[in-house]
């Protein structure tokens, strides 16, 4: 095989790279994207479970989130036939396996979100104050104002509103304070 079949070129800057670069040295990018899919972003949430710095784009999350949702619905059905009568063993021992599993990966999805709200250009600490702001928009309404009793729920309904808002969004395209752009990397020509 060719040298060229073992390497691919960054978008960005067209520079050749090995396949197995996380980063580009000219530009930044921080991935190869012919090696990518849906399984390697996955196992990539679990490598950097440590890790806050940097971005992380909507196909990084998605491919995440899905299967941990779907392992949780797994869960919920398991353990509601595990309360019926006649529960096997078995049953018992996937509800201890899916519920190791989802405690320890709590800490690679916080991981995952903190990034995640980088690639909006945002962070945790920005969170409270957009949620302020949503429930003062919202609490000058005649509608909230008969429901002044339920203030705790609609701060909590606005924190949820604000977090999956900022999650489900599309990147913002270019660099910002948390690096370059993955997922367009043609905006990040500045930085060559």
């Amino acid at each position: 095989m060719a040298i060229e079949e073992h390497n691919c070129n960054c978008p960005a800057c067209e520079l050749m790279l090995a396949p197995e670069a996380e980063y580009c040295p000219e530009c930044g990018l921080r991935f190869c994207p012919r090696r990518r899919n849906p399984w390697t972003w996955y196992c990539r949430s679990w490598q950097f479970w440590r890790s806050t710095t940097g971005r992380a784009t909507p196909q990084e999350f998605y491919a995440f989130f899905l299967p941990n949702l779907a392992l949780l619905a797994w869960w919920w059905i398991e353990v509601c036939r595990l309360q019926q009568p006649g529960a096997d063993f078995l049953c018992s021992l996937l509800v201890v396996g899916l519920s190791i599993y989802h405690l320890l990966a709590i800490v690679p999805f916080c991981t995952l979100l903190s990034r995640r709200l980088h690639d909006r250009d945002g962070s945790w600490s920005d969170l409270p104050e957009q949620i302020r702001v949503a429930v003062d928009d919202h609490a000058n309404s005649h509608v909230w104002c008969a429901f002044d009793h339920l203030e705790p729920m609609v701060w909590l309904w606005m924190a949820v509103h604000v977090l999956l808002r900022e999650i489900f969004c599309d990147t913002i395209p270019g660099p910002n304070r948390y690096g370059p752009s993955v997922r367009y990397p043609r905006y990040n020509s500045h930085l060559r």
